[in-house]
């Protein structure tokens, strides 16, 4: 029996062998006028071979056995078919014949069985092998020669399988990896050269060392080396970045152990990167144990909860030489793909040297309060919302604050009529301005006028950020109200000299009445010529009143000269040049608040030093002279004269547009031209 064969179909293989053999008795009855009682085996022949060839060895075996019993009995009737020696033998004969035919049928069987079986793995194989998901290879053993390839290794390494087949597996190796192929390293990732020379990636896997060939499969990992060397070069850069940030970075996992630690951590801790890596960060960077078991708490807490109140810390930690620094932490969670929190990563500063500064600071900060406290002078300490820091006793007093507590509170909650042009210098103080005004007025709530002279400087915290600023004011209302007292005296005193002044010059003109009121003219288009240059109006002021004066040398020139109605001879014009320096006489003992004798001792000089008396030139001539001289000679030329009538105003302007620069100042000669043709100014009458 065979091993394991089913009950029922060794049963059944039985059953058909004795139905054959059945079969076989009823054809030998069906047809026994025709064979007769010589061949009483005949059909029983056909009927074990028909079993043995259908069912195998068990149904031959079953017709046989049943076909020599139906035999002896069919024959036993009819006579004494044992007792005949011939009938034995064929009876042996049948048996050994039923036999053999059973056993040789059934090695057929089993051989056509075999046969079926290994076509049907053969096919599985190739089935597997060409839809595999890996290229795969089949090499001879002994040459490495490639015997087949899939589509899947056709198409990975460029090659049709027939070109294959002319190839050894180290032809499709990277020629650096080959050495680990003759060193018997079959397995593994290698570098693999396609038929256009381009490199691949490839898992590389030996299996089936028998019947003299191998299978190789090939695994195509171009894209996940790629990530892989994209992940490790992102990660280079990553750590160089970190290298490279002078911050002190650290990532801490769950338990607090470091796991990435920068250069800049390492250089302000004093220890390797391997010496750190895998530590407990608060036992080995913590000095304080109280807050190093305050601080553990509120890092699990953070890693739970994610709450804020470690997004920003300052603590100290330890050097490995046992010094210490101060930090200032900003923390954040890190998390994995999943959004699952698996530590903290820290940027850290040092604020060592910031905070002793700060420190100091705030003790040079509570020196100048007490300074400004007791300082002999109005001054005021403000922060950066102009709330009041520190304030001295002059300032208290100055401004009538006796009894109110000011310190904290804002300067325009204690002073609300503070004009907003005052607010506006302060906002520039606080950006770094020193401003100063020498007086101002300050108008009170009440409306009592407080004149001040005041000065706002910045002073710097930490970090040289302007903190906020210092308000000096000194009180200058007597000051102001006595220079007011003076300055009426004044206006009372210049009054009495204009007069004075103007009667000199009605005197010079009742000596000269053909030049009447040409002072007085030469004295207002001086001055509006000035006004025009840009200068201050009391300037243009004492213009007029030199011009009211210019000409008071006159006095001292006869009046027939004065008067003549003709040309004058040589000696006469010298004599009338003379007027300028009689005037210089006049005046120079005056004590004028500018210099009047000057500016008429230089009105008739010119530019290139043809002018008299001195012959000065250029900027040896003052200003004001140089005006006068312009002015004097325009209304002197367009005005009547004895010895000539009015040239006109046209011509006064051409004799000083040629004679610009040469003889008259340039500047005020394009002045007084611009006046006249642009603007429509008028020569006084």
């Amino acid at each position: 029996m065979k091993k394991f064969e089913n009950p029922g179909k060794l049963a059944l293989r039985i059953v058909s062998g004795a139905a054959l053999a059945a079969i076989a008795l009823f054809l030998r009855l069906a047809f026994l006028d025709k064979l007769g009682y010589d061949l009483p085996f005949l059909t029983f022949y056909l009927a074990v071979m028909a079993a043995a060839v259908a069912g195998g060895m068990e149904a031959g075996l079953s017709a046989t056995a049943v076909s020599a019993l139906l035999a002896v009995f069919w024959q036993s009737s009819h006579q004494s078919f044992l007792r005949e020696a011939f009938n034995l033998e064929r009876l042996v004969f049948f048996l050994f014949t039923g036999i053999m035919l059973s056993v040789l049928s059934e090695k057929m069987i089993s051989a056509k069985a075999r046969e079926a079986v290994a076509e049907e793995s053969e096919r599985r194989f190739r089935a597997l092998f060409e839809h595999s998901p890996a290229g795969m290879v089949a090499v001879e053993h002994s040459t490495g020669r490639i015997l087949q390839a899939n589509r899947l290794a056709q198409e990975m390494f460029g090659y049709a399988e027939a070109a294959l087949q002319s190839m050894k597996l180290p032809d499709l190796i990277h020629p650096q990896d080959r050495e680990e192929i003759w060193k018997g390293g079959y397995f593994g990732e290698k570098r693999h050269v396609r038929s256009d020379g381009s490199i691949f990636w490839a898992q590389m896997s030996v299996s089936g060392f028998a019947a003299g060939y191998s299978l190789v499969s090939f695994i195509d990992i171009t894209s996940r080396r790629r990530m892989e060397e994209d992940l490790r070069r992102q990660k280079h850069i990553s750590q160089n970045y970190l290298d490279t940030v002078q911050a002190f970075m650290v990532a801490l996992d769950e338990d607090g152990k470091i796991s990435m630690i920068n250069r800049a951590g390492c250089e302000m801790l004093g220890f390797s990167e391997s010496e750190l890596l895998g530590k407990d960060w608060f036992e080995i960077a913590l000095p304080d144990p109280e807050e190093r078991q305050a601080l553990r708490p509120l890092f699990e807490k953070f890693l739970k909860e994610g709450f804020t109140d470690l997004e920003y810390h300052e603590n100290r930690i330890l050097r490995r030489d046992g010094g210490t620094i101060m930090m200032a932490w900003r923390n954040s969670l890190l998390r994995d793909d999943a959004g699952r929190i698996i530590g903290t990563l820290s940027s850290g500063q040092d604020i060592t040297e910031k905070v002793r500064a700060e420190n100091a600071l705030r003790e040079t900060n509570e020196r100048l309060a007490l300074f400004i406290e007791h300082a002999p002078a109005a001054l005021a300490m403000f922060d950066r919302e102009m709330r009041y820091l520190a304030v001295s006793r002059r300032w208290i007093s100055n401004y009538k604050l006796e009894g109110k507590q000011i310190v904290g509170r804002s300067h325009y909650e204690i002073f609300p009529e503070i004009p907003e042009r005052w607010k506006e210098l302060h906002r520039r103080g606080l950006k770094g301005e020193v401003l100063r005004n020498e007086e101002d007025l300050f108008v009170r709530e009440e409306g009592r006028k407080q004149w001040l002279k005041w000065e706002i400087r910045p002073w710097h915290a930490a970090g040289k950020t302007v903190g906020g600023i210092l308000i000096f004011t000194e009180d200058i209302t007597e000051r102001k109200n006595f220079e007011e007292k003076i300055g009426q005296y004044v206006k009372q005193l210049e009054k009495s000299m204009e007069g004075t002044l103007l009667a000199v010059s009605n005197m010079v003109e009742q000596r000269d009445p053909y030049t009447a009121g040409h002072e007085r003219r030469v004295g207002i288009v001086s001055s509006d010529i000035a006004r025009e240059m840009g200068y201050p109006e009391e300037k243009c002021r004492e213009l007029q009143l030199v011009g009211l004066v210019h000409d008071i040398g006159k006095i001292g020139i006869p009046t027939e000269i004065l008067s003549k109605p003709g040309r004058l001879t040589q000696v006469e014009y010298e004599l009338v040049k003379t007027h300028v320096e009689r005037g210089h006489e006049i005046i120079r003992d005056i004590d004028f608040s500018f210099p009047v004798a000057e500016i008429i001792y230089q009105h008739h000089e010119r530019m290139n030093g043809s002018g008299y008396p001195r012959g000065l030139k250029g900027e040896e001539i003052l200003p004001e002279a140089r005006i006068l001289a312009v002015a004097d000679v325009v209304e002197s030329m367009a005005s009547h004269r004895p010895y000539r009538p009015a040239r006109g105003l046209e011509a006064a302007l051409a004799e000083i547009e040629q004679n610009r620069e040469t003889l008259y100042d340039a500047s005020v000669v394009d002045v007084l031209l611009r006046m006249i043709r642009e603007k429509g100014y008028r020569l006084p009458s």
